[in-house]
């Protein structure tokens, strides 16, 4: 349980391959840069377990409550649900993040 005025981080698996994704790129060329961006987006995200709501809302989804922080060329998107922030994915700003939550966006049919 989160400490009180805290909320807990969950991270998605999407999330943590993403994560270790991007780790894996830079240490082939710098094992210290890659662990430092790493730990850096680490970071960025426990700082919303006292600020749920300090991200950016995504215009990309109107009436979703998908949020985002920016750290250098990644994009840190995450969505705050009933106490928790689940962190849905780490990915570079040039990336189609539409074609990446798409599923996620789409309510369910009343059929």
């Amino acid at each position: 349980m989160a400490a009180k005025g805290k909320t807990k981080i969950v991270w998605s698996a999407t999330a943590v391959a993403d994560l270790q994704g991007i780790a894996e790129y830079i240490r082939q060329d710098s094992p210290s840069a890659a662990r430092k961006i790493k730990e850096e987006i680490i970071r960025k995200t426990r700082r919303l377990a006292k600020y749920p709501l300090s991200g950016a809302i995504l215009s990309e989804f109107p009436g979703e409550n998908y949020r985002q922080v920016p750290f250098g060329n990644y994009r840190i998107i995450y969505e705050p649900v009933a106490g928790e922030v689940e962190i849905l994915t780490v990915l570079q700003v040039k990336r189609d993040l539409k074609l990446i939550l798409q599923g996620r966006a789409q309510k369910p049919s009343d059929d």
